[in-house]
């Protein structure tokens, strides 16, 4: 009986169809089962030479993983909406990542295999959008992007290098910021005094802070003793998002109103927080009592009760048992 071949030794044997064969062991797979590449060509000499260029890449870890090939495309599209929302705030994914990533480098590098991409690649890249009538700058912003981008392929093993740093990145230029003259900055401060919310911009043009830190600025942030400001809360408009409640993040169904304006009024999230006070406050200017709250309270009850084929008298005793939970709750401001 003939000895078992020692583990990672690659095979090559000539096929029944005539062509050469060639297998070689990387490791196992994420399920356990070996991870076996294969190799094939006319001869054997070509064989050999693709065996031996896997066992090298192999040896220097840089086969890369199981499966189909990994695309510029696939990479870009999966970092952009798993990876970069933890680290960027999604007003600069909205504005800057995905209109760069999802008009100019998917649909100009997309195709290409992503442990295949080159500097060459990058540089025809960069001198087309040029050529397209890209600004500098905004060359700059893209090279940046594919950077980091590439930067977390390598370090988790999709790519061997991150070939963007490889390359010279392009020259920005200066933009000249044109600033408003003491004569327009004064007939601002005219208009803005005699509005609401006239203190923003008298701030904004004492210190410079941006629109959203004017915005934001909190009086536990000002000392008008030490006649100083301390920027550290900004106001930003966020992104639309449907208020339906979909299958996925459905909560379980309660046929008990009550307990289902108890476990409303007592959510930790965000939109529970911020939306029931002002429904409360909306309230109170017209009735003296939080009846909205406990009206969208008792109207979601019914929801889930005729869905689950409740009876009208109890869909009626739910709603009375609601109103004095939601008006404990918010009281008359």
């Amino acid at each position: 009986m003939a000895d078992r071949a020692p583990n990672l030794r690659s095979s090559i044997y000539l096929g029944a169809d005539g062509r050469w064969h060639g297998y070689v062991t990387l490791g196992v797979k994420d399920d356990g089962s070996p991870d076996r590449r294969h190799r094939s060509g006319k001869t054997q000499a070509e064989v050999t030479r693709k065996v031996q260029e896997l066992e090298r890449r192999r040896d220097q870890g840089k086969a890369g993983k199981p499966g189909r090939p990994l695309t510029v495309a696939g990479w870009f599209e999966t970092w952009l909406t798993t990876i970069a929302p933890r680290t960027v705030s999604q007003g600069t994914l909205d504005s800057s990542y995905a209109p760069k990533v999802r008009h100019w480098i998917i649909p100009q590098l997309g195709k290409r295999r992503l442990d295949r991409l080159q500097p060459e690649h990058l540089d025809v890249f960069y001198t087309n959008l040029a050529r397209q009538g890209l600004k500098p700058n905004t060359i700059v912003q893209i090279h940046r992007i594919i950077s980091r981008a590439l930067k977390v392929a390598w370090k988790r093993g999709q790519v061997a290098v991150n070939v963007a740093a490889l390359v010279d990145a392009p020259i920005g230029e200066e933009v000249d910021i044109e600033a408003l003259t003491a004569e327009e900055a004064c007939r601002i401060l005219t208009v803005a005094a005699i509005r609401r919310n006239g203190a923003r911009w008298s701030v904004a043009f004492a210190i410079g802070v941006r629109q959203s830190e004017a915005i934001g600025l909190r009086w536990q942030y000002v000392d008008l003793d030490e006649g100083t400001i301390e920027v550290g809360w900004q106001l930003r408009r966020a992104r639309y998002r449907h208020g339906c409640v979909t299958r996925t993040n459905a909560p379980p169904p309660v046929t008990d109103a009550l307990a289902l304006a108890t476990a409303r009024n007592t959510s930790t999230s965000p939109t529970a927080r911020t939306t029931a006070p002002h429904a409360a406050t909306a309230a109170g200017r017209s009735s003296g009592h939080a009846r909205p709250a406990a009206s969208a309270t008792a109207a979601s009850a019914r929801n889930q009760q005729a869905a689950a084929g409740t009876s009208l008298a109890v869909r009626a005793s739910s709603q009375a048992r609601a109103r004095p939970s939601s008006s404990s709750r918010f009281p008359h401001r």
